[in-house]
């Protein structure tokens, strides 16, 4: 009878009490890297037993692509941000058993959460500038720069397309136009904008002058711009004078047609896209209009205010504050008079109108502007006129659409129109 066998071994793939992984570090990275910088992560797990083992931890970083390293500490070189901003890294532990184990060791169960993942480390890498189109002689200045805008309507002389140079000018526009100018590519240039003066009858109420300004503005290839060259103020005597193109108020002539008044000059200014408030880019203001009355043997006077300048001039009065004050950068001229001998105020790019409800003695309209000049207060049966107030200029502060504007000494005389002359920013 053969000897019965105790203590059998009887194998089992089941695994009792695997151990499992944690992390002690985990990958990190602080702040935002500078171009072209390097960085290394490192990560650190750990394996956990019920009661003993024994087996290995390796390690593999991947991102969206696959694996990128492995070990615990990953190092990453010349990172820029086209590849590399928002790039996101993960380390996986691997718990591998010791095969060389014998016996019952032999089946040491692997982890139960194998692989692990850690934190995933989300990379942010400067940006940098770089040209990818260098400017050219002809469109940024230089001894061969050159600059094609065309014009509409046309200019006095015919002209629909302007060429630019270093060395030429281009003063050919009409007063009480408005144009519209198109660049052929994006240029720098320099205007320098007089507004028209205000109406004025000679050797009576003068009309104050036209304001000026200079300024390089950037025009953008693709984007048409607005030109608006004021008309001058009118002083005719013994009628009624009409403003216009760039906001000049209008003044009436008083009842006999004995008492003239000066119409406001126009602005003269370039606009971005549509003459409006907001896309105002360069502005002068235009002047003010006399105040005129004449009786049977006397008469009195009263000059209108220059154009502006962040501030145009108030018109002048003979007595009782009639006058027109000028426009500012946040508000329309206030308006000379009361009741029915008041003018009205300047507002927004337009001067104020004189009184036309009394058919007494007329004061001067407010110039057009930034904000418009107000009118000049008229008389009635006291015979007093007052000049209208002249318009705000206006420089616009951003410094991608306009630079080097300052505002000049007005010299732009009464009953003259606006005046532009443009050059190539060097």
């Amino acid at each position: 009878m053969s000897p019965l066998a105790f203590h059998r071994k009887i194998y089992t793939p089941v695994r009792i009490n695997p151990p499992y992984l944690s992390y002690v570090t985990q990958p990190s990275v602080s702040g935002v890297l500078t171009h072209n910088s390097s960085v290394s992560l490192t990560g650190l797990a750990t394996a956990n037993y019920f009661t003993t083992g024994i087996g290995t931890i390796g390690y593999e970083w991947k991102d969206s692509n696959g694996i990128v390293g492995v070990g615990t500490t990953l190092t990453l070189t010349n990172l820029v941000a086209a590849t590399s901003d928002g790039r996101e890294i993960t380390q996986y532990a691997i718990y591998y058993p010791d095969p060389t184990r014998v016996g019952i060791e032999t089946f040491q169960p692997g982890a139960s959460n194998s692989p692990l993942a850690s934190d995933t480390v989300t990379l942010s890498v400067q940006a940098i500038l770089s040209m990818v189109d260098q400017p050219d002689s002809d469109t940024m200045g230089g001894n061969n720069a050159q600059a094609g805008i065309n014009v509409y309507p046309a200019t006095p002389n015919g002209t629909t397309s302007i060429t630019l140079t270093t060395t030429n000018t281009f003063d050919d526009f009409a007063s009480d136009v408005e144009y519209t100018l198109t660049p052929l590519d994006s240029y720098r240039i320099q205007f320098i904008l007089d507004g028209a003066g205000g109406g004025g009858v000679t050797g009576y109420g003068q009309g104050g002058k036209g304001g000026k300004v200079t300024g390089e503005i950037y025009l953008s290839k693709g984007t048409s711009y607005k030109l608006v060259v004021g008309k001058a103020g009118a002083g005719t005597a013994a009628q009624n004078n009409e403003g216009g193109t760039g906001g000049g108020g209008t003044a009436w002539a008083g009842y006999d047609r004995r008492h003239a008044a000066g119409s406001g000059g126009g602005y003269t200014g370039v606009f971005d896209s549509s003459v409006s408030y907001a896309n105002s880019l360069l502005i002068a203001g235009g002047g003010g209009g006399g105040g005129y009355w004449a009786g049977d043997s006397t008469y009195s006077a009263a000059d209108g205010g220059d154009g502006g300048g962040d501030i145009g001039q108030s018109g002048s009065q003979p007595v009782q504050n009639k006058q027109g004050g000028g426009g500012s950068q946040t508000a329309g001229g206030s308006a000379g008079g009361s009741g029915q001998n008041q003018g009205q105020t300047g507002s927004a790019l337009q001067g104020g109108n004189n009184s036309q409800a009394n058919p007494g003695i007329a004061g001067g309209a407010g110039g057009g502007g930034y904000n418009g000049g107000g009118a000049g207060g008229s008389g009635g049966l006291d015979e007093i006129c007052a000049g209208g107030g002249g318009g705000s200029g206006f420089i616009n502060s951003d410094s991608s659409k306009v630079i080097n504007g300052v505002f000049g000494v007005p010299d732009n005389a009464q009953n003259t129109g606006g005046k532009v002359v443009i050059s190539l920013a060097t």
